[in-house]
């Protein structure tokens, strides 16, 4: 059965079908696991169901279902169906995201661990920046304000990933950027569900407006108390959505 507050989307057929099958699975999981509607151990819905809820035949789901577990991502158990896989499974590389999600205490870790990346990226990003990646930023903030300006909370999230994945680009730092492109997932997600309460909206905005003007004036340091101060409270505005639920 699916949960209340978790939602599997249609499948966009214009795409890479099997990718996007992976990508639609792993999101919807993810929320729910953040949202503590779905754990780690729980059966997900038969193959019938999923076929029908995703708009797509079986054998597409299939595979689908295979590259996640061999991500170790799901657990396949013949005769009894497919399950979330539980904090004890031995997680790949590539899925990092999932793994702390699972793990006992590890929102407060993904913060401590966003703050130290995010602070480090920005410190780099103010002295390294090209004027072109410069110009990308000003363009994700940009979009940020039109976003909030049209109410259009979907493209203020959008904009907002893309603003802190330009800085961690232009920090020229490839391990600094991979680290945070595979929690990409994660962080749409966690920004998602911010910005779920208004309030949240125009802080958000003000916050990055002081890290981007930081950047600017190549004041790294500066740039890095900012960045560190906009993720804690962030972090603070999802706990208070994230307890509303409860």
């Amino acid at each position: 059965m699916l949960k209340p507050e978790t939602q599997l989307t249609r499948i966009n057929r214009h795409k890479k079908l099997v990718d996007e099958v992976v990508t639609s699975l792993s999101t919807y999981i993810l929320e729910g696991l953040i949202d503590g509607t779905l754990h780690g151990g729980d059966k997900m819905p038969n193959e019938r169901e999923l076929s029908e809820i995703l708009g797509i035949g079986r054998s597409t789901l299939r595979e689908a279902v295979q590259v996640l577990s061999i991500l170790n991502l799901l657990d396949v158990r013949p005769g009894q169906g497919t399950f979330i896989a539980d904090e004890h499974s031995e997680f790949n590389a590539a899925p990092f995201s999932w793994g702390l999600i699972l793990r006992k205490n590890s929102f407060t870790e993904l913060i401590e661990s966003r703050i130290f990346l995010e602070q480090e990226c920005v410190r780099l990003a103010s002295l390294r920046a090209t004027e072109q990646e410069y110009a990308k930023l000003e363009r994700a903030y940009r979009e940020m304000e039109q976003a909030l300006e049209n109410e259009d909370t979907g493209q203020l999230v959008s904009a907002d990933v893309e603003f802190h994945l330009v800085i961690a680009h232009s920090a020229h730092n490839s391990v600094l950027y991979e680290m945070l492109r595979t929690i990409r997932t994660l962080m749409q997600i966690w920004i998602s569900k911010a910005m779920e309460d208004s309030r949240s909206l125009k802080p958000t905005i003000s916050e990055h407006k002081l890290i981007f003007e930081a950047m600017l004036n190549r004041n790294g340091e500066l740039a890095a108390r900012y960045m560190g101060s906009h993720i804690q409270s962030a972090s603070e505005r999802l706990m208070g959505v994230l307890s509303q639920r409860k």
